[in-house]
């Protein structure tokens, strides 16, 4: 098996004037074809759980989510952009295909009908981006390594003002899916797994038994494939495979690389996990379209477009999850069905936050706090009870952290006695540590690691963050 990576170097504002450099990349593989171990279990179903429906368009014929707020919504053969912290939605093109990604707090890549549009929630414009991909676009994705462009059984990733075509050979890619660790699962026709970040890339895993229909990985870095048939086949974060008999034929499987919430839908029914539990789910009928950041799923219905959430999510507009607060910002809360919420607090860290009660707005403003992490928590109350949203966010800039010299010594002092070369899972090198790098940190900030302590200090935990930030340098 060999994988190209053909980089176009080019500038996102001036790509017209730009020399288009072909540099050709050969990836080895690292480890031979292989199969993953067989099935092992049934599909454990612990529980059942009444979701939350609340209906956000009527007459779609399909819909995508951008972020915890915005979304598009075909109507016809019309594509609109809602945005919930506004009234009403804008009418942006007439499409048959559409597809978008937020590239950040006020701008959004969009391709319609193949053909790529930015949009800064007013203003409609051409990409410079169409000068360069060489095929029309039809699905675009945003992960924190980048921009993946897919297109004619072509994907490509926009990243560093460079344009990286990714081939296996002579086949098409029919689907991707990517973690927050840099690695990307492929569907071309075999199942490969590759270390995007990798110089040169390198294929981690060729699977080539599972004619794989639907693919996604979860927050957690598990990765999750369905290949039609009632096996539901995982790959864990320490890259053991196993396999889950439902109770019928999976059809559709739904994850978001920045949420925990993996969606399951069958012949005959419903699943949602989290965290390895399963519940079975009584969701509406209609077609699956996408899961939010917040692990909310988007269905149209026959005349309705749904969104079903297992808890009452609440989105923080202004402030994205695991977000630099670099100066004062208005951010507005936008509780699940908003209509049934009986009141809402919000406190960061330990300290209350004021509230706008009749609009839910604060202002959050970065000089109130210290430099490093904090928490902001928002408590809802409903007649299911209170609930509690927890969205993460950092204060200054993150320290420019390397593995060898800084991080390398972190490991050696609070992690290799239990986690070397013979352990369950190894953490002794910078590839394992990028690999579960999200894993880790959610450990180091819950003090459930090091395991009884001493824990890590805030000043530290920031070094692990910044070695995220920086590329895995």
């Amino acid at each position: 098996m060999v994988i190209f990576f053909v980089l176009f170097a080019c500038s996102p504002t001036a790509v017209e004037e730009t020399t288009v450099e072909e540099v050709v990349v050969e990836v080895e593989e690292e480890t031979s074809a292989s199969a993953p171990t067989p099935t092992v279990s049934s599909l454990p179903v612990a529980t059942t759980v009444e979701p939350m429906v609340e209906v956000l368009a009527y007459e779609s014929l399909a819909a995508q989510s951008l972020s915890g707020h915005t979304f598009l919504v075909q109507n016809g053969t019309q594509i609109e952009y809602i945005d919930e912290t506004r009234s009403g939605s804008i009418v942006l093109s007439d499409a048959s295909v559409f597809g978008g990604a937020s590239l950040d707090a006020e701008n959004t890549l969009l391709a319609f009908d193949g053909e790529l549009k930015t949009f800064d929630g007013q203003w409609l414009l051409s990409s410079p981006l169409n000068d360069v991909v060489p095929v029309p676009v039809e699905h675009i994705q945003r992960d924190s390594h980048g921009l993946w462009l897919q297109g004619a059984g072509h994907l490509y990733r926009y990243v560093d003002s460079s344009l990286q075509a990714l081939s296996v050979g002579d086949e098409e890619v029919r689907l991707f899916a990517t973690a927050s660790n840099g690695m990307i699962a492929l569907a071309a026709p075999d199942l490969i797994l590759v270390d995007a970040l990798s110089e040169p890339p390198i294929v981690r895993e060729h699977v080539f038994d599972i004619a794989a229909k639907k693919i996604a990985f979860d927050s957690r870095g598990g990765f999750w494939v369905s290949d039609g048939s009632e096996i539901l086949h995982h790959r864990s974060p320490e890259g053991v495979w196993s396999g889950l008999i439902a109770s019928s034929p999976i059809l559709e499987v739904l994850s978001n690389a920045k949420t925990a919430d993996l969606w399951i839908k069958m012949e005959e029914g419903a699943l949602h996990h989290r965290d390895g539990v399963f519940s079975s789910v009584s969701i509406p009928e209609g077609v699956w379209q996408s899961i939010d950041e917040y692990g909310r799923l988007l269905i149209v219905g026959e005349t309705e477009l749904q969104r079903i959430s297992i808890e009452r999510r609440v989105v923080v507009a202004g402030l994205e999850m695991h977000g630099t607060l670099e100066a004062p910002t208005e951010i507005a809360y936008l509780p699940t069905d908003p209509e049934t919420v009986q009141s809402l607090q919000a406190w960061v860290d330990q300290e209350p936050l004021s509230i706008e009660t009749e609009s839910w707005r604060s202002t959050l403003d970065p000089n109130n706090y210290d430099v490093g992490a904090h928490l902001l928590r928002i408590t809802t109350v409903g007649p299911e009870g209170s609930r509690i949203t927890e969205v993460p966010f950092v204060i200054g800039s993150l320290p420019e952290t390397k593995w060898v010299g800084e991080l390398d010594i972190l490991m050696e002092d609070n992690c290799l006695q239990c986690h070397g070369e013979a352990s369950f899972m190894p953490l002794y090198e910078a590839e394992q540590w990028r690999e579960h790098i999200d894993l880790i940190i959610a450990e180091v900030v819950t003090n459930s690691m090091p395991l009884g302590g001493p824990y890590l200090s805030e000043g530290e935990i920031q070094m692990i963050r910044g070695w995220k930030n920086g590329g895995f340098q």
